[in-house]
């Protein structure tokens, strides 16, 4: 009698060989969902994988105004920068990834260049740097800054 055959002729077998089946699926479904790793054969359900919770914070920061007369008179033509430094709030556990943009620009009627770069990046903050060259004229600007890390 082959292991088919003593399933057809018992119900109660076949009742208990699902019901195992179906269990098996509900707690490999639920593993799954938790990120654990699931194995069919042998049946093995991993440790939970744990992934770091990933902080984002958003700001921006003004161009500043005291001391930079040099931006708005065009006359330096090897460039003019200077560096807002930025600390975060609440600091983060390792260097995160930053990313500037320019949010607002009040320039001159010439030709404009402008340049934002995020500097120095630590788990603490970093340094905003504004950039001019030639004979643009900036007169405001704004810049927008997004971290995200752990």
């Amino acid at each position: 009698m082959t292991f088919l055959d003593w399933l057809s002729a018992n119900p109660i077998g076949i009742f208990f060989l699902g019901l195992a089946a179906n269990v098996f699926m509900i707690i490999a479904v639920v593993a799954f969902v938790q990120g654990r790793t699931i194995e069919l054969w042998p049946p093995k359900i991993g440790a939970k994988n744990e992934v770091p919770r990933q902080r984002v914070l958003v700001d921006t920061v003004p161009f500043p105004k005291d001391g930079h007369a040099n931006f708005w008179d065009g006359s330096y033509p090897n460039g003019r920068d200077v560096n807002v430094p930025v600390r975060f709030k609440v600091p983060f556990q390792y260097k995160p990834d930053v990313i500037v943009s320019l949010q607002m620009l009040d320039v001159g009627v010439q030709i404009v260049r402008v340049k934002v770069e995020a500097r120095n990046i630590t788990p603490e903050g970093f340094d905003l740097r504004f950039e001019t060259w030639k004979d643009s004229r900036l007169w405001n600007a704004m810049a927008a800054w997004v971290a995200v890390g752990t």
